[in-house]
C-alpha cells in the first residue's frame, strides 16, 4: 500500500485566514447594529467556511489526477484496455474465419455444381467398381507400384483400375487390369489450370461411367479436379500419403496439414527409416502402416530361377544396379563411378542394371548386361550386392527383401527426402549409404570382402517383413464395405 501524503503547507495558512475571517464575522454581526455591517459579517463567515472546503476539494481532485496519472489506475486502465483491444481482435478474426470457411463452402459447392452441369442423363448411383486408384506423374513407378501392391492384398472379388499420370502405364499393365492413362501436365505442356480442367473432364467422364465406391489417390499434391469430382459425386477420396518429406516442403504444405480440405481420409505408409507422426490437422487421424512392398519374401524365386528368368548364369556372381530415374543430376557419374570399382574388387561379378521405362536408355558398356523388368524384385535372390537410388520402394524392397544394399540419394527430388532415408538406414546397419563418387567407391570397396556382406545379411535377418500393403488394403476394405448399404436402395413397383 502507498504511504499517506501529509498536508501541504499552504493548506494551514487557508485554515488560518479562514479562523480570522470566522472570528470577524462573528464580531461584526453580534456587536454591530448596522445593516451594512451586519451583511459583511455573514460574508465573511460563509467565506470562512466556503474557502477551506473549496480548496480541500481542489487538492483531493489534484492528488486523484496524479494517482490516476502515474500510478496503479493507469495500469489497470491500460490492461482493461489491452484486454479490450484483443476481445475485439479475436472476435474479428473468429467473424474472418467463419467468412473465410463459408466463402470456402460456397465455392465448394459451386465447382460441385460446374462439376454436375456436364452430367447429361447420367446411369445409376449403384457403384459398378469397387476401387478406382489414382496416381501422379512422379520421377518412377513409385506412386503406381505402391497403389498396385495395396490393390493385390485386397479380398478377392473387390475390383478395381489404376488411372495414372505415369508415361510407362504400358509398363504395369497386366492381365485382367484395366489401366487409363492421362498425360500430366508437364507431358502436354499445358498451363495447370487448363490442364486440371481438362483432367476434371476427363474424370468426370469416368466416374459417371464406371461409378466406383472409393477412389485412392498416392501422390503428393491432390489435384482439384480430383477432389472436386470425388465430393460432387459424394465418392470418399482417401489419400496415401508416402512419408519422408524434406522439412521445408512439409513446413509449407496447405494440403498436408489441412487434409481435410482434399481428402476424406490418409494412409501414412511406413519407413524401415524412421517413423514419423504426420498432423494432418482437424477432422483427420492419419492411417499409420507398416513399410509397403510389392514384392513379398514368399513372391521370390531360387536362385536358380530367377538367373534364368533374367538370362544370367547361376554359377556367377551378380550385383544389381538399380539406380533409376531417380538419380536426375549426377546419375551418369556414379553410375560410371560404381561400375569401375567393382570392375577392380569384383572382377568376377557381372554387373547387371534395370533398365527404366521413364529414362533414356544408358549408354552402353561393355562390363554390364541390361534388363528391364517390372516388378524386378521377384528375382532379386539372382543378386549377391544392389546398388541403388534411396528412393521409397527401393529401399523398403531392400530391407525387407534382405538384399545387402548400397543406396545412393539424390537431393534434387522436390519432396522425398533420400538423404535422410539413406542415412537413417545406414546408421541402423542395414544398408551402406553413399551420396558422393568417393563415397559410393568406398562402399563397393567394402562390400567386396565377404565378412561384410555377411554382416549386412545378419542385421537384415533381424527385420520383420514389410506387411504395410496388407494393412492399406484392411483400412480400403473397411470403407468399401461402409458403403455396402447403397445396394439395398430399390423400387417396388405394385
Amino acid at each position: 500500500m502507498a504511504p499517506s501524503r501529509m498536508p501541504r503547507p499552504g493548506f494551514s495558512r487557508v485554515l488560518a485566514a479562514s479562523a480570522v475571517m470566522l472570528v470577524l464575522g462573528i464580531t461584526l454581526a453580534l456587536l454591530t447594529v448596522s445593516a451594512l455591517a451586519l451583511a459583511l459579517g455573514t460574508v465573511l463567515i460563509a467565506g470562512a467556511w466556503l474557502v477551506p472546503a473549496m480548496y480541500a476539494v481542489r487538492y483531493r481532485t489534484q492528488a486523484q489526477f496524479r494517482k490516476t496519472a502515474s500510478g496503479e489506475d493507469v495500469r489497470l486502465a491500460q490492461r482493461t484496455l489491452g484486454a479490450s483491444i484483443k476481445q475485439v481482435r479475436e472476435q474479428t478474426s473468429r467473424a474472418d474465419n467463419r467468412q473465410d470457411r463459408a466463402l470456402k463452402r460456397l465455392e465448394g459447392t459451386v465447382r460441385r455444381l460446374e462439376v454436375m452441369a456436364g452430367e447429361i442423363d447420367a446411369p445409376s448411383l449403384r457403384p459398378s467398381l469397387d476401387i478406382l486408384f489414382v496416381t501422379s506423374n512422379g520421377a518412377g513407378l513409385g506412386h503406381v507400384s505402391r497403389l498396385l501392391a495395396i490393390a493385390e492384398q485386397l479380398p478377392d472379388g473387390r475390383t478395381y483400375e489404376l488411372l495414372t499420370l505415369s508415361a510407362a502405364y504400358r509398363q504395369v499393365s497386366t492381365p485382367g487390369l484395366t489401366v487409363h492413362y492421362f498425360p500430366s501436365s508437364g507431358a502436354t505442356g499445358e498451363s495447370p489450370s487448363r490442364w486440371n480442367r481438362l483432367f476434371t473432364a476427363h474424370l468426370r467422364e469416368m466416374i459417371t461411367a464406371r461409378r466406383p465406391r472409393l477412389v485412392v489417390f498416392d501422390g503428393t499434391w491432390v489435384y482439384t479436379g480430383l477432389t472436386e469430382v470425388c465430393r460432387a459425386y459424394a465418392i470418399p477420396l482417401v489419400w496415401v500419403q508416402r512419408g519422408m518429406w524434406k522439412a521445408e516442403v512439409d513446413e509449407s504444405s496447405t494440403q498436408r496439414h489441412s487434409a481435410r480440405d482434399v481428402a476424406d481420409a490418409v494412409i501414412i505408409p511406413g519407413d524401415y527409416a524412421g517413423d514419423e507422426d504426420v498432423d494432418c490437422g482437424p477432422g483427420i487421424t492419419p492411417a499409420h502402416v507398416a513399410p509397403i512392398v510389392r514384392t513379398a519374401r514368399a513372391d521370390m524365386v531360387g536362385r536358380e530361377e530367377a538367373c534364368r528368368k533374367l538370362g544370367l548364369d547361376p554359377s556367377s556372381r551378380h550385383v544389381l544396379l538399380n539406380l533409376g530415374s531417380g538419380v536426375l543430376e549426377d546419375g551418369e557419374s556414379m553410375r560410371e563411378t560404381a561400375i569401375r570399382v567393382l570392375r577392380a574388387q569384383m572382377p568376377d561379378a557381372q554387373i547387371v542394371q534395370v533398365v527404366s521405362p521413364l529414362a533414356a536408355p544408358p549408354a552402353e558398356h561393355e562390363s554390364v548386361r541390361s534388363v528391364s523388368a517390372y516388378p524386378v524384385m521377384p528375382f532379386a535372390r539372382a543378386f549377391d550386392l544392389m546398388i541403388a537410388a534411396a528412393g521409397y520402394n527401393a529401399a523398403q524392397e531392400a530391407v525387407s527383401l534382405q538384399i545387402p544394399t548400397v543406396l545412393v540419394p539424390t537431393e534434387s527430388t522436390r519432396t522425398d527426402d533420400q538423404v535422410r532415408r539413406a542415412e537413417g538406414l545406414a546408421e541402423q546397419g542395414l544398408t551402406l549409404a553413399a551420396s558422393t563418387p568417393e563415397e559410393i567407391a568406398r562402399a563397393i570397396t567394402l562390400c567386396a570382402e565377404e565378412q561384410n556382406l555377411d554382416s549386412l545379411r545378419e542385421a537384415l535377418e533381424h527385420v520383420p517383413e514389410a506387411v504395410g500393403a496388407a494393412q492399406a488394403a484392411d483400412v480400403l476394405e473397411k470403407r468399401v464395405s461402409s458403403t455396402a448399404w447403397i445396394d439395398r436402395a430399390e423400387t417396388v413397383y405394385g
